[in-house]
């Protein structure tokens, strides 16, 4: 093989290691839909500058041609090797995971209401959660308050509120109230609420959307708009009707049991808890489903309860699915299972300690020890002697240099 495609190679594992170790720390679903791509930008030729002085081979990118660095290989070996004893679809909670737990939960900040009083007053623009399944209702309240620790809130008026699609523009006008009623828990305590019910708008049941609540609210002589985003589900395309576990070669299986109605791309999602409520482990899974009756299986890492060291029964709860758009404009939404699953009364020791050691690991284990044992051989690294392939000449011209325009995919729901 050529010096520089044995540095393509290394670029490219490098990358492919370095985005999956980010993706195991963080407990990130390989499948999420990336965010649209930047536009292309246009780039002209333009001579070097006077006296400027060439870039050497020891100073270049490694994809560019430079030498790979034998501690940035053996590093991202190490890294790679600490974080991948647990597959990407299973594994331990820990800080970084705490979006497995509280996926539905909306942030709520305190936001100036006005900044020219040097923050004396604040707002809040809440809502019940931040993803609303289909049929149910999204609740949604604004307070005002003075600032500090202490905060009191004060009389506020919402003049207006609109619920806005970002492909359908204004939906409708929604009412804000403080007496008690229709999502409004305790009438006269100064938080405004509305309620309302997503999949009941026509223009929102054709297809999921982004959606969100733009209202202006007056207090204490200042007018201020606010946002809340919010995401929901348009139709009803699958139902998960049962759940059941099993210990299977030394893992917590987890099974589904499903009626969809639409065919697509689903994917499942489940954490495990230990009885006084502490997490252990999530499990997640993708699937192509066709109508009918399904079933779906999670399986729960058995080495992450081992580790944990505290025995059953568990409970798995946060049961939900994914309907996932990789072809179209429509935003991906969720469905939930409403009941938790108590398991039997494992011995955290009925399951296995072993690390993950699928071939997707193993494979690119192997690749990085032998590009290790090539670079500290010499065979990469070295001068570049790769004649097979003559690099054109490059003429200055006014003609732009045009990137080709990649291919995209949705968007996330807004969160």
């Amino acid at each position: 093989m050529s010096s520089t495609r044995h540095k393509l190679a290394v670029a490219g594992l490098l990358a492919v290691a370095a985005v999956v170790i980010v993706m195991l720390l963080r407990g990130g679903d390989e499948n999420a839909a990336p965010a649209a791509t930047a536009p292309p930008r246009v780039e002209t030729y333009k001579p070097a500058a006077p006296g400027a002085r060439p870039a050497m081979a020891e100073d270049k990118p490694l994809i560019e041609g430079g030498a790979p660095n034998l501690a940035m290989l053996e590093k991202t070996l190490a890294d790679y090797k600490a974080v991948s004893v647990y597959p990407h679809w299973s594994r331990p909670h820990s800080p970084e995971t705490i979006e497995k737990l509280d996926w539905n939960r909306t942030v709520v900040s305190d936001l100036p209401m006005d900044d020219r009083d040097g923050g004396k007053t604040i707002y809040r623009f809440g809502a019940s959660r931040w993803s609303v399944p289909h049929g149910e209702a999204f609740v949604s309240w604004i307070e005002v308050l003075t600032a500090g620790p202490e905060g009191t809130r004060i009389p506020a008026v919402v003049t207006d509120a609109q619920l806005i699609s970002v492909e359908s523009g204004r939906i409708g006008a929604l009412v804000y109230h403080d007496d008690g009623k229709d999502g409004d828990e305790v009438a006269g305590d100064l938080r405004y609420s509305n309620r309302l019910v997503p999949s009941q708008f026509p223009k929102l049941a054709a297809k999921a959307q982004q959606v969100h609540i733009e209202a202006i609210v007056e207090a204490g002589g200042v007018k201020k708009p606010i946002t809340r985003d919010f995401a929901y589900s348009p139709r009803k395309v699958a139902e998960i009707v049962g759940a059941s576990e099993q210990l299977r070669g030394g893992h917590l299986v987890v099974t589904l049991d499903l009626v969809i109605a639409e065919k697509g791309l689903y994917t499942f999602e489940a954490n495990v808890m230990a009885r006084d409520g502490t997490p252990i482990v999530y499990g997640d899974k993708s699937y192509p489903l066709e109508p009918g009756k399904r079933t779906a299986e999670l399986v729960m890492f058995g080495r992450a309860l081992h580790e944990k060291g505290v025995d059953g029964p568990y409970v798995v709860q946060d049961i939900r699915g994914i309907r996932r758009f990789v072809d179209t404009d429509e935003q991906n939404f969720f469905f939930v299972y409403g009941k938790t699953l108590t398991t039997r009364g494992y011995k955290h020791t009925d399951f296995s300690d072993a690390e993950w050691d699928e071939p997707e690991r193993r494979d690119t284990i192997a690749n990085f020890e032998r590009l290790i044992q090539d670079t500290k051989d010499g065979t990469i690294g070295g001068p570049e002697h790769d004649d097979e392939h003559a690099k054109p000449e490059v003429k200055p011209g006014n003609d732009p240099i045009t990137p080709p325009v990649m291919p995209t995919k949705p968007n996330q729901p807004p969160r």
